[in-house]
């Protein structure tokens, strides 16, 4: 564009012009694509003019890469949308003995509507698990609040030393965030610096456990015995709440059954692979922003920063989460079972 030092896409222009259509400000546009305002202002001008955003024949830079080109490069995003713009460039020049830069990589992958942007991690749903989650929302989205307020949440969550893993990108179309290719499958949890066990209730949050080596089932049933009443006085459950866990093989081993009816404990039906069913999930992320970022050399400090951080929970925060239910309910149920953006 005139003016411009940078050649923006077809498709870049068209996000541009779709915000805009959508009602945010040429400052938000800028905010959400990097394009500036003044540039942003352009493009619409040129499409209110002509209804398009394309650029005219004869301007622009040529085009290094030819349409047979462009097409097969698609194709190997749609196989793989995780495939990094560097090996998509080493593939070229090997296969075709073109060496292009990964900026004109990305040029062409974008031009077709796709963008890199980080991937959702969420755990791998299988039919079936897709079919329980689909059953378990249809049957308890009617449910009122007064129901999930007798509930005690509780799961278990893995503290680094430092406070980033690190992020993933994947090529991914507008409203394909949660595209089962588009996300990244996990399992529950491996290794990690500081395991935590933690519930919660419509009234807060309740005791904190750290788990200091791997949890078997008789592990679980002593940590369960510690805190697991104890901390349902604490939150003024009374006598009939419901408690929930996930679908861990410690959790539903025969031997923990046993103790629940034992002790007169209900525990409330769950679906595998749920964390976003789960209130308490968004609970670790509060968590983390209370200890803030955080670089720790010795697992006792990080404990210490974990326990003051939980601490200084508010029950507000909680009674948000609790409300959420829901909303998550009906996310799991538009999505058919698969995944959602809890």
């Amino acid at each position: 564009m005139v003016g411009s030092k940078r050649h923006w896409t077809v498709s870049q222009r068209n996000l541009a012009v779709n915000l805009v259509n959508q009602g945010k400000t040429y400052h938000q546009v800028q905010q959400e694509t990097g394009i500036p305002h003044n540039t942003v202002s352009d493009i619409m001008k040129k499409y209110n003019l002509i209804e398009t955003t394309a650029t005219k024949e004869g301007q622009g830079r040529k085009k290094k890469t030819s349409k047979s080109f462009d097409r097969n490069l698609i194709i190997q995003v749609k196989k793989n949308r995780f495939i990094s713009a560097q090996k998509l460039a080493e593939q070229a020049e090997e296969n075709y003995g073109i060496k292009l830069s990964h900026q004109t990589i990305r040029n062409r992958i974008q031009d077709q509507g796709f963008q890199g942007r980080l991937v959702h991690n969420k755990p791998y749903l299988s039919k079936k698990h897709m079919k329980r989650r689909l059953e378990f929302a249809q049957n308890f989205k009617k449910m009122p609040l007064s129901f999930w307020k007798k509930i005690l949440w509780s799961d278990e969550s893995k503290f680094n030393l430092k406070s980033s893993d690190g992020a993933q990108k994947v090529w991914r179309k507008a409203r394909e965030a949660y595209k089962l290719s588009c996300v990244s499958g996990t399992v529950k949890y491996g290794g990690g610096n500081v395991m935590v066990w933690g519930s919660m209730a419509w009234k807060g949050v309740g005791k904190l456990q750290f788990i200091d080596s791997i949890m078997d089932q008789e592990q679980y049933r002593n940590m369960l015995k510690q805190n697991l009443k104890s901390s349902a006085r604490k939150l003024r459950l009374g006598s009939d709440f419901a408690f929930q866990q996930d679908n861990d093989p410690k959790h539903s081993a025969t031997k923990t059954k046993e103790w629940f009816a034992e002790n007169n404990v209900e525990v409330l039906e769950w679906p595998a692979q749920s964390p976003d069913l789960n209130p308490i999930k968004h609970l670790w992320e509060i968590l983390g922003r209370k200890i803030g970022g955080w670089s720790f050399s010795k697992k006792d400090n990080l404990k210490v920063a974990i326990k003051e951080a939980w601490e200084k929970i508010q029950p507000e925060e909680i009674k948000y989460l609790v409300e959420s239910m829901p909303r998550r309910l009906e996310a799991v149920t538009q999505a058919k079972g698969g995944p959602t953006k809890y």
